[in-house]
């Protein structure tokens, strides 16, 4: 189980990853929603810096391990003299800068602009509005015979055809959607540099009460997704 605590709106969000197998039990629900630029609340949002702990407890021995420091900076930014926000995180594994990013979001929709991420194998540098992928300091076009870079371009020709989120920056997006006890959100996410474009269906299954580490008490929506490897749970602040 995989737990992380991320204030705000929010943005309280905690989220729990099950490592185990579970039947895909998604269908189209009465009440389902694909995810447009209409349906995104970025006022919810508040600058500032946001940490957490994250690590693994195998459903087989209940140990706790690989833990991972993460901090994620939410700030003001600009983007060809337009309002945006971006989006800087940095994840520490033991004593090691494991990756480091910085996104840039349309102030309103939350569209992605650009992205910059840079782990000690690879540097790559997004541009959505220009269409262009940056790696390793070399710039990719449609000419380049490796089958990685062409996989990549289309990824991202793809992820520029409809509304697409930023699957780099999930746990900001997940606040920002209209909640609703049963709703289903279809959303069209792409990871930074991957060869297509992901939906991924999530369900709000109800509300509960959280209790943070500062004595604090949520009522929190209860957001979850699943496959048939996996189920993720995120508890996400009503206020």
């Amino acid at each position: 189980m995989n737990t992380a605590a991320f204030f705000k709106r929010g943005l309280l969000c905690l989220l729990v990853y099950f490592l185990t197998v579970h039947p895909n039990i998604f269908g189209q629900r009465p009440d389902t929603i694909a995810i447009s630029a209409d349906d995104i609340n970025t006022n919810v949002l508040k600058p500032g810096t946001y940490c957490w702990l994250n690590y693994v407890t195998s459903v087989k021995d209940n140990i706790k391990r690989n833990f991972v420091f993460w901090t994620l900076t939410i700030e003001a930014a600009s983007y060809q003299d337009k309002p945006a926000l971006g989006i800087r995180q940095l994840i520490e594994f033991k004593d090691t800068i494991y990756e480091s990013s910085y996104s840039l979001f349309d102030q309103k929709t939350f569209t992605p602009l650009t992205h910059m991420s840079e782990t000690s194998a690879r540097k790559m540098n997004i541009d959505f509005t220009k269409k262009t992928i940056g790696l390793n300091g070399k710039l990719l076009n449609a000419d380049d015979t490796a089958r990685r870079s062409r996989m990549m371009l289309k990824g991202l020709d793809t992820a520029t055809i409809s509304f697409t989120m930023n699957y780099h920056a999930d746990l900001v997006t997940f606040p920002l959607l209209p909640y609703k006890n049963n709703r289903t959100f279809l959303i069209n996410f792409y990871e930074p540099g991957s060869p297509a474009v992901e939906q991924v269906a999530f369900t709000v299954t109800g509300g509960a009460q959280l209790n943070s580490f500062d004595n604090g008490s949520h009522e929190c929506w209860v957001l979850q997704s699943k496959n048939k490897f996996s189920e993720q749970l995120f508890w996400i602040s009503k206020r």
